[in-house]
């Protein structure tokens, strides 16, 4: 099973133990995102004390702005960012294994579910599997890479509206 699957079958159990899945029709009436990751490169490290290090660029479907990322790996395993640099609402968290990265990307905004009422905040989350080139064999102090990738958002979380 790929890692975005798993990923989003424990999204969707998480939703249904918060009781909070609503039609995304029925409350939304704003754009969702969608991302860009391209360019990735991880570089592995072979010590255990100096982490390796993945960057990327990064282009947000709402704003259309790309920013550079760059991210400790440590133990070259995960990539862990709460707030990118140009988006403090946007989460994300890339995960390794020699010839695969997993990313989840979570974005909290503020949307309207209908025009001149009160707003709620929405969470939206993508993820996506990113094949990776690696050399073959794989050797100490590698770097890996991929080309590009589009993350279309999978799930939403609405915060439940209170009762009049």
């Amino acid at each position: 099973m790929k890692l975005a699957a798993l990923a989003w079958a424990a999204l969707e159990s998480s939703c249904q133990a918060l009781s909070v899945p609503r039609s995304i029709s029925d409350t939304l009436v704003c754009l969702l995102p969608s991302w860009t990751i391209s360019g990735l490169q991880i570089h592995y490290s072979d010590d255990s004390f100096v982490p390796g290090n993945v960057t990327f660029s990064l282009t947000s479907s709402l704003t259309n702005t790309t920013e550079d990322i760059k991210c400790e790996v440590p133990f070259n395993y995960a990539c862990r960012m709460n707030g990118t640099p140009k988006n403090k609402d946007l989460n994300l968290q890339l995960q390794f294994v020699p010839d695969t990265a997993l990313a989840i990307l979570n974005q909290t905004w503020v949307c309207a579910d209908t025009p001149g009422q009160p707003t709620t905040p929405e969470w939206v989350i993508g993820t996506a599997d990113i094949t990776l080139t690696c050399p073959d064999p794989p050797f100490e102090n590698m770097t890996c890479s991929s080309g590009t990738k589009h993350i279309i958002n999978g799930a939403v979380w609405v915060q439940p509206k209170e009762e009049p």
